[in-house]
């Protein structure tokens, strides 16, 4: 049960985090401005099958590569999927610039993208390892009280 309960806690945490990417999503027609901290790290979207946008940033000091974690989902009527991740190396006011429309928003690390879908594991096997133990257990029990009264 302790299992079942620690699995459910874990992916909902972690789809929660998930869930939240998608609330902070924004545009950006070609050229948008945002203010990041030291240690953003932000992901860039574009649309499904579309042509890879290319994307400078301009700001208080140059960004580098994030963790890749590749994340697709609904947006506005469509599928979009990331094709870069970057972070943020100095706080300040950045102007995003691409050549095609694209989307931002924070990036998933992978321990969030494993969280979840441990949670799930843990809650699936980790139950299911249970219900084996029980039944195993009131079977012995049964087999036990049966050979006593003979």
């Amino acid at each position: 049960m302790a299992c079942v309960a620690t699995g459910i806690v874990l992916a909902v945490i972690g789809f929660s985090k998930i869930a939240g990417q998608a609330d902070d999503i924004f545009a950006i027609d070609t050229t948008a401005s945002r203010t990041f901290s030291d240690g953003d790290s932000l992901q860039l979207f574009a649309p499904e099958d579309s042509v890879t946008p290319t994307c400078t940033f301009d700001g208080p000091a140059d960004v580098t590569g994030g963790s890749e974690v590749s994340t697709n989902f609904g947006y506005d009527g469509q599928q979009i999927e990331s094709f870069r991740t970057v972070e943020i190396k100095a706080s300040g006011s950045y102007t995003i610039s691409c050549d095609r429309p694209a989307y931002g928003a924070p990036a998933l690390s992978a321990g969030v993208v494993a969280m979840s879908a441990g949670g799930i594991l843990l809650a699936v096997f980790g139950g299911g390892f249970g219900f084996i133990l029980t039944v195993v257990g009131i079977v012995l029990w049964v087999v036990g009280a049966r050979s006593a009264r003979a």
